[in-house]
């Protein structure tokens, strides 16, 4: 589990939005992708036709198995802002063990939700920190 100061600090609206979809809490559970697409949905940023394609994105099955909510907040962030930011990628691999589901579970550092969270409030910051450049 990610240390309660750590957590804190990448607190972000969406970052809350994106647990409370994780987590069931708005009447129905999705998966890590879907739950970060969302929370940005309701901003207007993610399409439904978006959100759906992330069904297949949780559990370990994005694209090399990546994390399917690192994969989500690349994907938008990427889409937002017009390039790459390699930031998240080098902080999952250095606090959460890596950026392959199965290496994050193993690894024990991060539960899912905290994935979700910590990955919606970097891909709000990126994306926001960009609009008012």
């Amino acid at each position: 589990m990610m240390e309660g100061s750590l957590m804190e600090r990448e607190k972000s609206r969406i970052a809350e939005k994106a647990r409370d979809y994780y987590l069931g809490k708005t009447g129905q559970r999705f998966n890590c992708a879907q739950a970060v697409a969302l929370a940005f949905a309701e901003k207007g940023d993610v399409s439904p036709e978006e959100v759906r394609g992330y069904s297949a994105m949780g559990a370990g099955r994005a694209p090399d198995g990546v994390c399917g909510a690192l994969f989500a907040a690349q994907a938008i962030a990427r889409r937002e802002t017009g390039r790459e930011n390699g930031l998240l990628m080098d902080f999952f691999r250095e606090h959460a063990g890596g950026v392959r589901c199965r290496e994050i579970r193993r690894a024990g550092q991060f539960a899912c939700v905290d994935c979700v969270e910590l990955a919606a409030a970097f891909a709000d910051r990126t994306v926001e920190g960009d609009r008012t450049e």
